[in-house]
């Protein structure tokens, strides 16, 4: 047992450097911010014409484990203080955290009155999308986008509010990196060939 304590004691390390270097990966969790640079992009197809102001609404940071979904998020105020068609929207997101690799966004059509201080609306988004994502330089990162739709509506003002949720689908290193396995594993058997060749009391 004393002969090989040194190889054990040096691989009990090696596998502690290990779980700290990869932390994020065993505990699974992923930083998520939404900023305040998306775009809400509306055109009236049918009828007479729209206006709108729209603001985008940013988050604090907030952590997601692989398959975890996010509270509910407030992405957009839209403001129609004049309004009389339908037509289509697409809502950009702005992502901070974690890089997407592709556009954060999703489609969807409307209907709208708007006059004075009175509004009647309904919008319907396409079924969630999935974008890509990468963290910390890996990828193969997948989350969704979920955004709610609006059933129609009457109500005195004409603000209307675009929520949903981010879901984690998958996180980019579900497994560990190869690289750090083949340095690991080199670490175990650079440990063996030394414990090998280290002479022994007889040698001495």
């Amino acid at each position: 047992m004393k002969k090989w304590f040194p190889f054990l004691k040096g691989g009990i390390v090696l596998i502690i450097a290990f779980i700290v270097v990869n932390g994020d990966c065993i505990a699974g969790t992923i930083p998520f911010k939404v900023g305040t640079g998306g775009i809400l992009d509306g055109s009236i197809e049918k009828g007479v014409g729209v206006l709108y102001e729209q603001q985008a609404l940013g988050t604090d940071t907030f952590y997601l484990n692989e398959g975890e979904t996010s509270h509910v998020i407030d992405f957009f105020i839209v403001t129609i203080p004049l309004a009389l068609g339908t037509g289509s929207v697409e809502a950009v997101i702005e992502l901070l955290s974690p890089t997407p690799l592709s556009e954060a966004s999703n489609r969807g059509s409307f209907g709208v009155f708007s006059f004075l201080s009175f509004s009647c609306g309904a919008a319907q988004w396409d079924a969630p999308q999935t974008i890509e994502y990468s963290y910390n330089g890996l990828h193969g990162g997948i989350l969704s986008l979920d955004l709610f739709d609006i059933p129609k509506t009457f109500q005195l003002g004409t603000t209307f509010t675009i929520s949903g949720t981010l879901t984690n689908e998958r996180n980019p290193f579900s497994s560990p990196l190869p690289s750090t396995l083949f340095m690991f594993g080199t670490g175990l058997i650079g440990l063996v060939v030394f414990r090998r060749n280290r002479p022994t009391q007889e040698q001495r």
